[in-house]
């Protein structure tokens, strides 16, 4: 997985006919497709084909899937914007994965990690400027919690033994 990338995603909108939020991520993804920002826009209405939600695993609407990220609930156009810019690179999976633990989704985490063995390089950095993010990372997986926020007897030690 590079750490920057070329490649512009494509992006799925699952929404309903009557969810309020909807119509505004769908406005912000159409204009993300117009400025070349994503490549292509799937939008299904789940009030037309339920099956999707199913298909998808999507459990609230909007949910938006850019590039390999499954984005749930309003998100700014910014937001998505950023999530595009991050598709397919270390840096994006390794903030995707940061921003999973820290709402407490760790199965999907861990599914993000099963159908894709490569994505564990952002869970274990190459270079040590990326250590910090991924110390952190590595403690809020390790103890389900983050850093900051373990047991008394629970150590998380960097490999000099010191906290960081």
């Amino acid at each position: 997985m590079p750490t920057t990338s070329s490649v512009i995603p494509d992006a799925l909108l699952l929404m309903t006919s009557a969810c309020p939020h909807c119509p505004a991520v769908l406005q912000s993804l159409s204009t993300l497709l117009k400025a070349g920002k994503i490549g292509q826009l799937e939008a299904i209405n789940l009030s037309l084909r339920p099956e999707a939600a199913a298909n998808y695993g999507a459990r609230t609407v909007p949910w938006v899937r850019i590039g390999s990220f499954d984005l749930e609930g309003l998100r700014s156009q910014g937001e998505l914007q950023h999530w595009a810019e991050a598709s397919g690179t270390v840096e994006g999976m390794a903030e995707y994965f940061s921003d999973l633990l820290k709402s407490g989704a760790s199965n999907k985490a861990l599914s993000a990690l099963a159908e894709d063995n490569a994505r564990f390089e952002a869970l274990i950095p190459a270079d040590p400027v990326r250590y910090q993010s991924a110390y952190a990372l590595g403690c809020r997986c390790r103890y389900g919690r983050p850093a900051g926020q373990r047991h008394a007897s629970t150590q998380c030690r960097s490999p000099g033994g010191a906290h960081p």
